[in-house]
């Protein structure tokens, strides 16, 4: 073809792609298969931020955006959607991907392609029909971030509360969960694998929807074989439209549609290898088309339920294989054995290490170890009470005999257990059980009986903890909680700050002698930390390492905080503290702890959702929360505002020359520059992209004392840094807004940028 004949069939093809254009709500461009643009029309053009002269004959690699999938990484070349097209010759649906500038700016695309083809049947472009999805995912995004908090918060409350508590939590979860997605039934499966049924066990419904799930017990789970099968295969099962389902379908439709179930979701409520239900979602008045992320969340979900459902089956197995065995778990003092009979391999837990003056590591998890430990007088009957239980002659195993300690010294142990499994033949396979120290024990449930009044306060009062939001709230909560609850008289809280112990909070009208802070290995309080272990005194007079006791104090307790710190008791009395009060204050600091990592995560959330990751600065989210402050305040007071907007120059080409690793570098350095060269009452943000923004509060003329500070120290920072071969320079633009100016600050900003952007092109 002739340079005539392929103009004419150009002009001929702008035409016809022009036409559809027209009648078609959706940007278009055309592809060859080298990815040179061919066309593009006008809505196409502004949905890219271009002209037609820009992109005429270009490749898509010649734009100064980055491709991207909808999770921020790299689109692989091969699977751009010209490439698909080209490769299967079919028209392909809804390919998802973004396109990111260097600003920062995202837009996320759905493109439908569809290859064209010549005369001879050879590929010739792909035609891509494209849609703006960019405020939608963005609403998707935060509707996700809304439901993967719900779960958050659910994992968390599985985790805090008793197996006891999880129905009303999983009640609760349908509820939220079925309102959030706007379903009309919500529910939870669960089954008797001996009994081979499914019980409705929890249910939500909207309002107007009949409750189902008194007509939903004890059913056959063969009644339901293609969902079973899906089931047993751990899939997700969607569907659209009951009304469709195929034959091999046909007892799930039935039941389905008596119940007016137009669409569904169920989700398999699973851990590990063990089934243990499942999570439906009904959608009675209308027909309802699943996203693929929302079914994973509602995985997620099923996920929660199903170590919910382990934890509580598991504990009621254990509660079963050692009913009649008496065992008092408080406290923490079991050690627990778990034996496998048939390789003789014998597993322990810490506690049953520590009993014996071990460290877990140092034991062989065998049954020769438990032999030999054993005092050699009271092995035979142990082992003869043992027997007897494993060949079925006794209900469990009882017995009690000496084990050597670490140091040489015989402690008495009561061991308990009870086998758990026997083979199809009656053999035992597998045995668990309980090792105790005896006296231990009897003062633990001594001791138990008389503080029960403490420890119920105790634990009345660790959800006040819990709605707790700051830390200083939280540590002059647990101040209140020690005196009122568990009546002491003094209490201190002190927490690690780098190298020192500070004094955080302390019980009103009480003053120390000792200093508020000191080094973390000094003191009552150091020795506690660095040990991790409590510290209790008759007498602090008597604890040469104290800092300076006041004159009254006596008795105290010094508690660890894990590694955060250290809660300090004291009376006024010599030997006024028994165990159970230690008992009682190293309950309370380990709720203390909890509670504190919770708030400190919590807060760096926060802090997460207002500061730029790469550089650390505060992001355009939170500068737009403060600006509107920043704009009260000075309407209050009359006071001006100034804003300095700074751009990198030249930063494309740092990123090209170097490496965008060396962009970000250089953005890091700008951040850390600006932060230290500013006042404190001044606010520092990533703008976006290379850009940055400086908002100071009271400023007016000063400001251009901060733009030379800044350049001074840019003009160091070149003679010092051998980051780049060229001086790194920055574009700024000022500007300045006073509540009596006859404009808004939206204008004061964008007199700013013009200004930066002036200063670029110089």
């Amino acid at each position: 073809m002739d340079e005539k004949d392929s103009k004419s069939r150009f002009n001929h093809d702008k035409v016809s792609l022009d036409k559809l254009s027209s009648a078609s709500s959706d940007a278009i461009t055309k592809v060859d298969g080298s990815g040179r643009l061919l066309y593009a029309d006008s809505k196409a053009n502004n949905l890219l931020g271009l002209n037609e002269k820009d992109i005429t004959g270009l490749s898509y690699e010649n734009f100064d955006w980055r491709i991207i999938d909808f999770q921020g990484n790299d689109y692989p070349p091969e699977d751009l959607p010209f490439r698909i097209a080209q490769e299967t010759g079919e028209p392909i649906k809804d390919v998802k991907l973004a396109l990111e500038w260097p600003t920062g700016e995202r837009k996320f695309l759905s493109i439908n392609p569809t290859p064209l083809f010549d005369d001879q049947g050879n590929f010739e472009a792909a035609l891509n029909l494209m849609e703006d999805v960019t405020e939608a995912e963005k609403e998707a995004n935060g509707r996700r971030a809304q439901f993967e908090h719900l779960l958050r918060e659910l994992s968390t409350r599985f985790l805090k509360r008793e197996t006891s508590e999880h129905g009303p939590i999983i009640e609760e979860g349908l509820e939220r969960i079925g309102k959030f997605l706007g379903v009309d039934r919500s529910y939870v499966f669960e089954f008797d694998r001996e009994q081979g049924e499914m019980s409705n066990t929890n249910e939500w419904c909207g309002e107007g929807i009949e409750p189902q799930i008194d007509n939903l017990q004890g059913i056959p789970n063969s009644r339901f074989p293609a969902l079973m099968n899906k089931l047993n295969d751990r899939e997700n099962i969607l569907i659209q439209y009951v009304s469709d389902l195929p034959e091999s379908w046909e007892a799930e439709r039935e039941v389905f549609e008596s119940h007016d179930i137009q669409s569904l979701l169920v989700v398999p409520i699973s851990r590990g290898s063990d089934l243990f239900g499942f999570a439906g979602f009904d959608s009675v008045r209308r027909n309802r088309k699943w996203g693929e992320k929302e079914v994973n969340l509602l995985r997620i979900f099923g996920n929660l339920v199903g170590a919910a459902l382990f934890r509580q089956r598991s504990e009621r197995k254990i509660e079963e294989s050692e009913k009649g065995l008496e065992l008092a778990l408080e406290g923490g003092e079991l050690g627990t054995w778990d034996w496998n009979v048939k390789t003789n391999e014998l597993r322990f837990n810490k506690r049953w290490a520590e009993m014996l003056g071990y460290e877990l590591e140092e034991l062989e998890p065998h049954l020769s170890t438990w032999k030999e430990m054993v005092h050699p007088d009271d092995l035979p009957k142990a082992r003869e009470k043992l027997n007897e239980h494993l060949e079925g002659k006794t209900d469990g195993y009882e017995a009690e005999f000496r084990m050597q300690h670490k140091s040489g010294d015989w402690i008495w142990v009561q061991a308990k257990g009870k086998v758990i499994e026997r083979d199809e033949e009656g053999n035992s396979v597998r045995a668990s059980g309980t090792h105790q120290d005896i006296t231990d024990r009897k003062k633990a449930e001594q001791a138990l009986n008389e503080e029960r009044n403490k420890l119920k306060n105790l634990h009345d009062v660790v959800d006040e903890l819990q709605q707790q939001d700051t830390e200083q709230d939280l540590l002059q909560h647990t101040i209140e909680v020690a005196e009122r609850a568990l009546e002491f008289e003094i209490c201190s809280i002190m927490l690690v700050r780098g190298d020192q112990l500070v004094s955080e909070a302390l019980s009103p009208g009480v003053a120390f002698k000792a200093p508020t802070s000191f080094k973390s290995n000094e003191g009552v309080a150091g020795e506690t930390l660095q040990k991790g272990q409590t510290v209790w005194l008759d007498d602090v007079r008597n604890f040469s390492e104290a800092k300076e006791p006041a004159d009254r104090f006596r008795a105290a307790i010094s508690s660890p905080i894990g590694e955060l710190g250290v809660i300090q008791v004291i009376s006024e009395e010599v030997a006024d503290f028994d165990k159970q009060d230690v008992e009682l204050t190293e309950i309370l600091a380990g709720h203390l702890r909890e509670e504190l990592k919770r708030v400190r995560l919590e807060g760096e959330l926060r802090q997460q959702a207002i500061r730029d990751p790469l550089t650390g600065l505060y992001n355009r989210r939170y500068f737009n929360e403060t600006l509107k402050k920043e704009v009260q305040k000075a309407e209050r007071y009359e006071n001006p505002l100034a804003f300095l907007m700074i751009d990198v120059n030249r930063f494309k080409e740092i990123n090209d020359r170097y490496s965008h690793q060396t962009g970000d570098e250089v953005l890091r350095e700008v951040a850390n520059l600006l932060e230290e060269n500013v006042r404190a009452a001044d606010t520092v943000v990533r703008y976006g992209g290379d850009e940055f923004l400086v908002m100071m509060p009271e400023t007016n003329g000063g400001s251009k004392n901060t733009v030379k500070r800044l350049q001074d120290k840019l003009s160091q920072w070149n003679r010092d840094s051998n980051l780049l071969d060229f001086p790194l320079t920055l574009a700024m633009g000022i500007s300045h807004w006073s509540p009596n100016q006859d404009r808004n600050v939206e204008e004061a900003l964008n007199e700013a940028d013009k200004k930066m952007y002036k200063d670029k092109r110089r």
